[in-house]
């Protein structure tokens, strides 16, 4: 396995690391949106889920509901990604 100290001592140098480590709203913020990426996700797949059990969204055919989902479920995860 790869000695990962000297990555790790640059990352802890970068700028980033300096702005999450010296201010109290940063990081706090961050893992806030990093959240609401996981909750739109779960949302979007407990939509189409419950639509497949034929228990919500029944007037709506699976193809159109999955149309409308996935974009917002590859935003939530893109989010997710990011932070």
């Amino acid at each position: 396995m790869p000695d990962l100290y000297p990555y790790m001592e640059w990352l802890a140098d970068t700028g980033l690391s300096a702005i999450l480590r010296d201010t109290k709203w940063c990081f706090p913020a961050i893992e806030l949106i990093h959240l609401f990426g996981i909750v739109a996700l779960m949302a979007t797949m407990l939509a189409f889920d419950l639509r497949l059990m034929n228990v919500w969204l029944r007037r709506w055919p699976v193809s159109q509901l999955m149309r409308s989902l996935v974009p917002w479920t590859w935003a939530a995860f893109g989010v997710m990604v990011v932070t």
